[in-house]
């Protein structure tokens, strides 16, 4: 499977704009030859907001953004996963979705665990995170699910093939110090450990004086544990990743659950 990895440039006050750069970025890596099976986003989508205390400004899932992605998976032919803060019954989860070829969603992960990002203001979820595509069976994780090891072992008994990591981690949330170096040594760890490869689209904003910075951790690690790419600290990019999918377990999500 071939990946594209988005590592976003954000701007937390001018939301158009984000999602302008967001569809750029799959068009970019769309019309490269050859051209990815999945373009992977971060969590981009109003979840800044949240982080920083607006709660206004937030999505239904069949919402604008997600939409507009979909046009764009379906124009390109490529899947497309992304994340953004979706209306709660009270407050917003973060929530990774997966859409296929024809941009229809064919996975809906709000994230469980809040470890390293503040979980203020933020809806805890609880739906499956993997479903069977074309592609296989691919797993997608949110936020901190993706450090966090009852999500992998889900996934993993889930017959996942590949975690995909849609992300928005900075730092100055209140919670753990986020060294870049060790958030990376986690996923290649989580890889290696449950043996399945991992790609993680992380946000990143240049404004050094804000509250919250995002310097963008972006990394996409074989089965392994091997680093396959990086994106660099405070710098928009695109990685490219080439990863073999092992068959999945015929062990179903029911019986994951």
């Amino acid at each position: 499977m071939r990946i594209a990895v988005a590592q976003l440039a954000i701007e937390p006050a001018m939301r158009t704009l984000t999602f302008q750069r967001a569809l750029r970025a799959i068009d970019a890596a769309a019309e490269t030859d050859p051209s990815p099976d999945v373009v992977l986003l971060p969590a981009f989508c109003d979840v800044p907001e949240v982080l920083a205390g607006n709660t206004e400004i937030v999505e239904r899932l069949a919402g604008p953004t997600v939409a507009a992605c979909g046009l764009r998976a379906r124009h390109w032919g490529v899947f497309v996963a992304l994340g953004f803060a979706e209306q709660g019954p009270r407050e917003p989860y973060v929530t990774g979705v997966l859409l296929d070829n024809d941009g229809d969603v064919c996975v809906a992960h709000r994230q469980r665990r809040f470890s390293m990002m503040s979980g203020d203001g933020f809806s805890t979820g609880t739906d499956v995170c993997a479903a069977d595509v074309v592609l296989g069976r691919l797993a997608v994780l949110t936020g901190d699910d993706v450090l966090d090891d009852e999500a992998w072992d889900a996934a993993a008994r889930a017959g996942a093939a590949v975690i995909l990591g849609t992300t928005c981690w900075g730092r100055g949330q209140g919670k753990q110090s986020m060294d870049v170096a060790a958030v990376r040594g986690q996923i290649a760890d989580h890889a290696k450990h449950y043996g399945l490869p991992c790609a993680v689209a992380d946000v990143m904003a240049s404004d050094a004086n804000a509250a919250l910075t995002f310097p963008g951790m972006s990394t996409i690690a074989n089965a392994d544990g091997r680093i396959l790419a990086a994106g660099e600290i405070g710098e928009a990019t695109i990685l490219w990743g080439d990863l073999d999918l092992q068959p999945a377990s015929p062990t179903t999500i029911e019986d994951a659950e």
